[in-house]
């Protein structure tokens, strides 16, 4: 079967929301292959909107969602912005296997676009060429998915000099319905794009993903201040009540049965304000080290106080 056929079977059959779905196509598909946009078409739009939004722009995080097995990573880490710190991330395991394999000097990471692991406010970019679209795939949870992933993008964006930029085969017609549930989240442009007829062969051209040919769109977004109470991220609830637990469980001399005994002695308490317990972990070195309130004063990076390393920015352990 080929690659198009399976992209095209996947959208008739609801499945792009699927880490199973995603796992099976890059197990069997381990090729370079770039979405709607070739890798130097792609950076000329980015750079060109850089100018205009981020005009002082050096040394940024970069998030690249939904990488894929697109080398647009090399570009994003190379050739965008000086000294760019990008994060690459793909919820399907053998895409970031075959990455981190492939680009070992860059930082690939199994992350899921609607319940992400970083910190607040932890990049000044968000790159993603076809995620969006996959959670839209029509399905029954297509609306929930894309509330998720913009609150999600809202809430890892800094504010207010944070942009993301989505590559969609959708315009505003479209999208007009998700946005308008977004409105106190965002501030939105949308720009018609159009592909070059001459596409290298690694190119998914817009049409063979269920898109008009030779057309597609870009979402400019923009964060707003406030932020919706219902974008608040309902995990640091549910992890500060298991924390609480196994303190609980801890005081009294016992173990939890989750617990792990694997002889792992990371601190306990935030190294920052040595109050809080450490939620958060340095990204790539993973030395848990942080509370959240610290998380996010130190989210730019730094040396890492456990190992010495330097690190690009934390996320959420999932230890």
């Amino acid at each position: 079967m080929s690659s198009t056929v399976v992209v095209l079977w996947c959208l008739t059959n609801d499945m792009l929301t699927t880490e199973y779905t995603w796992d099976c196509f890059y197990s069997q598909h381990q090729d370079q292959r770039e979405w709607y946009l070739s890798r130097a078409d792609t950076m000329s739009t980015l750079k060109n909107l850089l100018s205009q939004y981020l005009p002082e722009a050096k040394a940024l995080s970069i998030l690249h969602s939904g990488c894929g097995t697109s080398d647009l990573c090399v570009d994003l880490d190379m050739h965008l912005v000086e000294n760019a710190r990008v994060t690459n991330t793909d919820f399907s395991q053998p895409v970031v296997d075959l990455m981190t394999d492939r680009h070992p000097r860059l930082h690939f990471v199994k992350e899921d676009a609607r319940a992400m692991t970083f910190v607040d406010g932890s990049f000044h970019l968000i790159v993603d060429k076809g995620t969006l679209d996959a959670a839209s795939s029509n399905s029954e949870l297509s609306e929930k998915n894309v509330t998720q992933i913009l609150e999600e993008y809202h809430r890892v964006l800094r504010r207010p000099q944070g942009i993301a930029l989505i590559f969609s085969l959708y315009g505003n017609d479209e999208w007009a319905p998700a946005l308008a549930k977004a409105r106190d989240m965002w501030d939105v442009q949308m720009l018609d794009l159009e592909c070059p007829e001459d596409h290298p062969e690694h190119v998914m051209r817009t049409e063979e993903v269920g898109g008009r040919r030779s057309r597609m769109h870009l979402m400019v977004l923009s964060p707003r201040e406030k932020m919706l109470e219902a974008a608040r991220d309902e995990r640091e609830v549910r992890e500060a009540m298991k924390m609480e637990k196994k303190r609980k469980v801890e005081k009294k001399g016992g173990n939890l049965s989750s617990s792990s005994d694997d002889g792992d002695d990371s601190p306990r308490q935030c190294l920052k304000c040595k109050d809080s317990d450490a939620l958060f972990q340095c990204d790539p070195c993973g030395c848990l080290s942080y509370c959240k309130k610290c998380a996010m004063k130190v989210a730019s990076g730094g040396k890492c106080k456990q190992c010495g390393q330097f690190y690009g920015g934390v996320r959420r352990s999932r230890k």
